[in-house]
């Protein structure tokens, strides 16, 4: 058992999804917003080693010579926690990237001798690294980060909170491959929550105009052989697939499988309407059906079919759908097919299950974020509705916070107080934490419902590392029921 540490709070949920992410993961361009860092070395040609993937500038400011991104507690263009009233915090997603072109007055160089990325808030123990790219070669991003910034509470009341992310990257004189001297690129940008004043209304989250829903979309429901069919039933057995998420709204996600569907072609990937909100991902991603089994690789026999609406991920609350927020991703309020089931919870049940984590012998796990999508037609997570931090009613951890830092968090639309879908859960700490569970559930029963099996918990580890900060990949997490 780990002994009392500093936990380093590392949700690194990189939510993920479709090409866009897919790209950036692999080290092609990002289409998210980027900034370089300017300051100092921006002035020597280096501001495009490393910068901060995920953050626009246009919504950096100059507090002299501090950059500043600012954001009031449940602004939705900002506020990624996806809860629709003031919770004392701000949830930003911020990531790095290297050798970004396009910089000005900086050419970027092959790849990098040494980079690193951290985060500290003020007011949440410890200082946490932030995701680089796998390799310190080529132009590439890391995964994002959910970085969790609480305002400060005073004995006047709350006050501006703040957290800052600071990068670093070299690259060594190397005459023999053409290096005549050494560059360094040193940022520093400050993450400030502001408080949102007492009786204020939160904003409405934004959507989509419903403007970037093309005509093609109707006609590619009704053409067997289109790319990017918008509705798509898939009678799948003996399924094996592997998701890859990190902080974001979408899912990336790879199937194989035997399948019968109503498409000749369902594997193939749309390339014309990558730009397009509505089309978007509804061929590999959404044909995995929520209820489906297990952890990150599993196989199961179970036979399951699934019919996605056919505007799902345009922003706008379409016919069979209970909502949409303009994505594709199982890691926020609303889920990938844009659908979360009723249910009139039984009071006085209670459903325990177990989430455990699980990786080969020798190695060491610290930290990770998992995903656990449940059954949301069989079993209610109480009180309904999205929460930042389930109770300790509903949640119980494996170790004291003294020890390990466990938090869960159930996913809903925002402003619901029906069942949510998901949970995401998180487990940090500075030393290696025993393989084994993690946390506690405790669900109630739907009425009417069949009793679940464990079959029906698919859970997912979105990122993991060891008690160096280096990434892991080979952590898989599951669900197990008395």
């Amino acid at each position: 058992m780990p002994t009392p540490t500093t936990s380093r709070w590392a949700i690194t949920c990189r939510a993920v999804v479709l090409v866009a992410m897919c790209a950036a993961t692999l080290g092609g361009s990002s289409a998210r917003a980027y900034f370089a860092g300017g300051g100092k070395d921006a002035e020597k040609g280096n501001d495009c080693l490393i910068g901060y993937d995920g953050v626009d500038e246009g919504d950096v400011s100059l507090d002299g010579k501090k950059a500043v991104v600012q954001c009031t507690d449940c602004d939705p263009s900002c506020d990624h926690d996806g809860v629709a009233a003031p919770n004392g915090s701000c949830l930003f997603a911020v990531g790095v990237c290297i050798d970004q072109p396009g910089v000005a007055r900086c050419t970027p160089p092959a790849g990098l001798d040494k980079a690193k990325a951290t985060a500290k808030a003020k007011r949440v123990k410890g200082r946490f690294d932030v995701q680089l790219p796998q390799v310190l070669e080529g132009s590439a991003c890391g995964a994002l980060l959910d970085f969790f910034v609480p305002v400060k509470e005073t004995n006047k009341g709350t006050a501006d909170g703040s957290g800052t992310v600071e990068l670093s990257a070299k690259v060594k004189k190397n005459t023999a491959e053409g290096i005549d001297k050494a560059r360094q690129d040193v940022d520093k940008l400050t993450f400030v929550c502001v408080p949102r004043p007492e009786g204020e209304a939160c904003p409405s989250a934004s959507t989509t105009s419903t403007s970037v829903v093309p005509t093609t979309v109707t006609s590619s429901i009704t053409t067997t052989s289109s790319s990017t069919s918008t509705e798509l039933s898939t009678s799948t057995t003996s399924t094996t697939f592997t998701t890859s998420t990190s902080v974001g709204e979408t899912t990336s996600t790879t199937v194989a499988s035997t399948t019968s569907s109503t498409e000749p072609e369902p594997t193939t990937t749309t390339t014309s309407t990558i730009g397009t909100t509505t089309s978007l991902a509804t061929t590999t991603s959404t044909s995995i059906p929520t209820t489906t089994s297990s952890s990150t690789s599993t196989t199961t026999s179970t036979t399951t079919s699934t019919t996605i609406p056919p505007l799902c991920g345009n922003g706008v609350l379409d016919a069979g759908e209970t909502c949409d927020d303009g994505n594709h991703s199982d890691n926020d309020g609303c889920p990938a097919d844009c659908f979360i089931a009723d249910c009139t919870p039984i009071a006085g049940t209670v459903r325990p299950v177990t989430v455990s984590f699980s990786a080969p012998q020798n190695v060491d796990v610290a930290a990770l974020t998992l995903l656990l999508n449940y059954p949301e037609q069989q079993v209610f997570m109480p009180p309904g509705g999205p929460q930042t931090q389930i109770s300790s009613t509903y949640f119980v951890p494996a170790y004291p916070s003294s020890q390990v830092f466990i938090r869960g968090a159930d996913l809903a639309p925002a402003g619901s107080t029906g069942s949510g879908h998901a949970v995401r859960g998180v487990m940090a700490d500075s030393e290696a934490v025993p393989h084994g569970p993690i946390f506690q559930l405790k669900f109630q029963d739907c009425e009417g419902a069949a009793t679940p099996i464990a079959g029906e918990f698919n859970c997912t580890v979105l990122d993991a590392s060891d008690p160096f900060s280096n990434p892991l990949f080979n952590v898989t997490c599951s669900a197990t029921l008395p």
